[in-house]
């Protein structure tokens, strides 16, 4: 049987302590990955507070945004 598999049985019939315990297992392997390679993001303590106190989103569309919609086709130019 493939892996995917028995996982959503499991998943089903169990319910949320299984994915809080796989959860927990990728935070973990995250973490490790983070602190290995360096990826954490460093900032002055001025910067974070301003940060911290922003309540700004982006509400602007970026480039890929259309690339949610089920019935997006990347656009060729006429070259």
């Amino acid at each position: 049987m493939p892996r995917q598999y028995i996982i959503n049985i499991i998943n089903t019939t169990v319910g949320s302590p299984f994915r809080f315990w796989v959860n927990r297992f990728v935070n973990k392997r995250h973490e490790k990955v983070k602190v290995k390679n360096n990826l954490d993001i460093e900032m002055d303590e001025e910067t974070y507070n301003i940060f911290k106190k922003s309540q700004a989103v982006s509400t602007g569309k970026g480039t890929s945004y259309n690339m949610l919609k089920p019935n997006a086709k990347r656009r060729r130019t006429t070259k």
